[in-house]
């Protein structure tokens, strides 16, 4: 059976950083990448494409959500006949993965697919703010075998500590582990999970929140950005790729911190946001304000 390891962390926590790390410093392993975004503009996996070969998406929603359940068994059932060393498949920000077995058990593929590990990666910054607001937080370092506090460097020792002690009362069967950048290794295949995660499947997303995606079709700035999306009280994340007027550049905002880099080749200026469904309004103006300015000469 090919082993699956289940990367989770709520949106903007730095799952992608990881398996970017895992693509570079695993070549000697044969593994595929399985990307699931809640936004239907799919940005992870042109980013993971830098380092990895394979490397499979489904946006558009929740693979623990019945609404996207189907395009998940479609996927995975391909996969399994395959000859990899494992499957990474890295759910969505929003996921719950606590009905991983449920959704392996229905679709059947439990048969072919064996679950080895769930590991979730935790922002210091955001953790603490999201638990009490949206359950999904708590659930994925619930079901966690590992936990990965990502971006050490960049919070003090206190916080760091005072976040440990709150996920080991969360998760106290959970290794938890402190990482830069994603630096963590790559868990072995002979591993089994500790919890349960049978609980049932969602039949819809989340509700508490919503989803936009923009096309830009002129050149704008990461202060413009700022300065538009960034008075919106609910932006939870926000990532895509947009032109400078010299050069494609990605757009990162994973709920504290405004980060830009150079785009991979070939990526298409655009927009993917997530925020809060009770500012579902503020957001889509701010958007609609983003594009107004980038399409005016």
């Amino acid at each position: 059976m090919i082993p699956l390891i289940l990367v989770c962390g709520f949106l903007g926590s730095g799952k992608t950083t990881l398996l970017r790390h895992w693509a570079r410093t695993a070549s000697d392993r044969r593994l595929v990448f399985v990307v699931n975004e809640f936004s239907s503009r799919d940005v992870d996996s042109e980013l993971l494409r830098q380092d990895a070969r394979d490397v499979l998406p489904l946006p558009g929603g929740s693979i623990f959500c019945r609404c996207l359940a189907a395009d998940f068994h479609r996927t995975m059932r391909n996969l399994a006949e395959g000859e990899w060393d494992a499957i990474v498949a890295e759910a969505s920000g929003v996921a719950d993965p606590s009905s991983t077995r449920t959704l392996l058990a229905e679709t059947g593929l439990d048969r072919r697919i064996r679950l080895a590990e769930v590991l979730c990666v935790v922002d210091p910054a955001t953790f603490p703010k999201l638990r009490s607001t949206l359950p999904a937080v708590v659930s994925q370092v619930s079901s966690a075998d590992r936990i990965v506090v990502g971006k050490t460097d960049l919070h003090p020792r206190e916080t760091l500590s005072s976040l440990v002690e709150e996920l080991r009362r969360i998760n106290p069967a959970a290794n938890i582990l402190l990482a830069e950048h994603g630096r963590v290794p790559l868990p072995e295949s002979a591993c089994s999970p500790t919890q349960r995660l049978d609980a049932p499947l969602p039949e819809h997303p989340d509700a508490l929140l919503v989803r936009f995606e923009a096309r830009l079709v002129g050149p704008t700035s990461l202060e413009a950005l700022r300065r538009e999306l960034g008075r919106v009280p609910g932006l939870l994340r926000l990532k895509g790729f947009f032109h400078d007027g010299a050069g494609l550049r990605t757009v990162d905002f994973d709920g504290e911190r405004w980060t830009e880099r150079e785009a991979p080749p070939g990526a298409t200026p655009s927009l993917a946001a997530i925020g809060l469904s009770e500012f579902g309004d503020d957001l889509r103006r701010a958007l609609a304000r983003v594009i107004q300015n980038t399409s005016e000469p």
